[in-house]
């Protein structure tokens, strides 16, 4: 049966300085977020039957644009 919709919406973190951050905290933060998204979406995309009708919509955080400074696992601050 052909995916027709998908939302990936799935994301978690963990509050830790980079220096301080596990190795599996890492790997859960970068599973959760990065490899469930490219894991269901590259599944949705095996049937090509359903191509014209599919949606698939990633939504993510904020956390992405706007660092938070006790999160190694989001994005760098912007310069300037």
């Amino acid at each position: 049966m052909p995916v027709l919709a998908l939302v990936n919406n799935a994301g978690i973190t963990r509050d830790n300085l980079s220096p301080s951050l596990t190795d599996d905290e890492w790997e859960a933060v970068i599973d959760t977020n990065l490899t469930a998204a490219f894991r269901f979406t590259r599944r949705a995309l095996k049937n090509d039957d359903a191509r014209a009708h599919r949606r698939i919509v990633n939504i993510a955080s904020v956390s992405g644009l706007v660092p938070t400074p006790v999160r190694a696992t989001t994005a760098p601050p912007k310069p300037g």
